[in-house]
């Protein structure tokens, strides 16, 4: 029977087996908490040696191409540029289109959400929902009180409709672009 060496690896829950952590013992990839795994294999077998046994055994790699170094497979964050790695391109047709449209009818922020960036795409929705709801109100207190100051109001907060309208598409559309770049630019090789 073969002798077998027993060796400790650090595993991280996101990255799997690495060599690159910090003191804490977090993964410099993906800041997570790495644990210790006990593997059982060949003798020499290591954390930097279980690593490239997986990448061979799969053929692919994942490059950041800004710096020329290669990453981890699994790595959420690019340890090099500090950019959060996408899963996939997304269709800028299709962020812009719901952008454009569902903007159209009060639903700012929408195309932003779709891509990920949940906080922004809320606050510029819940921003268009309270412009269009003073926009109602001012018209309503203009059609009973018929003050000169409830059309100044309306205009003001048409303005800031519109002028939020064609910013979230225009930003939609900038960080659609800015997400694929961050895809090209981590692709699996």
């Amino acid at each position: 029977m073969e002798e077998m060496e027993v060796k400790l690896v650090r595993l991280c829950p996101n990255c799997g087996p690495v060599t690159d952590y910090n003191a804490d013992l977090k993964c410099k990839n993906c800041g997570q908490y790495t644990k210790e795994e006990v593997i059982a294999g060949e003798v020499g077998i290591g954390p930097a040696a279980a690593v490239a046994e997986q990448e061979e055994r799969y053929g692919r790699k994942r490059m950041c191409r800004e710096y020329g170094k290669e990453i981890d497979m699994n790595a959420r964050l690019c340890q090099y540029c500090d950019i959060n790695i996408p899963d996939s391109r997304v269709s800028a047709n299709t962020i812009t289109a719901l952008a454009v449209i569902l903007g159209i009818f009060g639903l700012h922020g929408l195309g932003h959400i779709t891509l990920g960036r949940i906080a922004i795409g809320f606050l510029i929705l819940f921003a268009g929902l309270a412009l269009i709801g003073g926009l109602i109100a001012c018209a309503v207190m203009y059609y009973y009180y018929l003050e000169p100051t409830y059309i100044a109001l309306i205009a003001i907060l048409a303005v800031a409709y519109i002028f939020l309208f064609v910013w979230q598409v225009m930003d939609a559309s900038a960080s659609v672009s800015k997400h694929n770049r961050a895809y090209e630019s981590h692709k699996v090789t």
